[in-house]
């Protein structure tokens, strides 16, 4: 026993320590066409009219007056979330499995003092919404209404930070890596108006968000053609 003891203390020990690797870094390896702009439509119960915007959904005829134009570089737009400045799809692929990432760069805003509703500022931001490869073919052959759902979105953009694509990626992909509780949902309608093909949809958003969207209401529309611009097409 004494001889086998002293074997194991006179033998080599070899410590064993993992490596450092870092993260294998994402890259977009496709990209869709940009669509920037659309109509946001939205129906006025009270006037009993149809109000349009460009790139933005507001029920309000408050801002339809020419010397409000100047607004449109963002400040009316942030205050609805239904506001976009361009879209477009882009490709990934993440641990052998293809992701199509909808790319939504809009404006939002805030008050910097929130209590009192004084000093409104703005900034873009720009979201990611990852769909599987399976739920992002839903665009490629539509026909009446079409539900897009994802649990993953990142964003980056505030009043300090610019968009950054290496961050954004990163971003992404540590979306990828963990269990979401959030749905999103990006419904979108292909209809016939006034004796032409139209598209109409809402950006992505919560799936429990009230009230719930409604393409008797409210919406953007364009041309099936423009809104294809973003539809990647193997």
């Amino acid at each position: 026993m004494r001889l086998l003891t002293i074997l194991i203390i006179a033998s080599p020990i070899t410590l064993l320590a993992q490596s450092r690797v870092d993260r294998a870094k994402l890259s977009f390896d496709r990209t869709s066409d940009i669509l920037e702009n659309a109509t946001g439509w939205a129906y006025n119960s009270t006037l009993g009219e149809w109000i349009n915007y460009e790139n933005f959904i507001r029920p309000l005829k408050d801002y339809k007056d020419k010397k409000f134009k100047a607004s449109y570089n963002g400040l009316v737009q942030s205050t609805q979330s239904q506001n976009f400045i361009k879209m477009q799809s882009k490709i990934i692929e993440y641990s052998n499995r293809k992701y199509y990432v909808l790319i939504i760069q809009k404006w939002r805003g805030q008050y910097k003092y929130e209590s009192i509703k004084e000093d409104w500022y703005i900034w873009k931001e720009t979201l990611g919404y990852i769909f599987t490869e399976s739920e992002y073919s839903k665009l490629k052959d539509m026909t009446g209404l079409v539900e897009l759902k994802t649990q993953f979105l990142a964003s980056i953009g505030s009043v300090k930070e610019k968009y950054d694509e290496v961050k954004f990626l990163d971003l992404l992909q540590s979306e990828l890596e963990q269990t979401q509780v959030w749905d999103y949902i990006f419904p979108i309608l292909n209809v016939e108006s006034d004796g032409k093909k139209v598209t109409r949809f809402y950006l992505p958003h919560d799936s429990q968000e009230y009230p719930k969207y409604d393409f008797k209401l409210r919406y953007f529309e364009t041309s099936p053609t423009e809104f294809e611009k973003i539809v990647i097409k193997d």
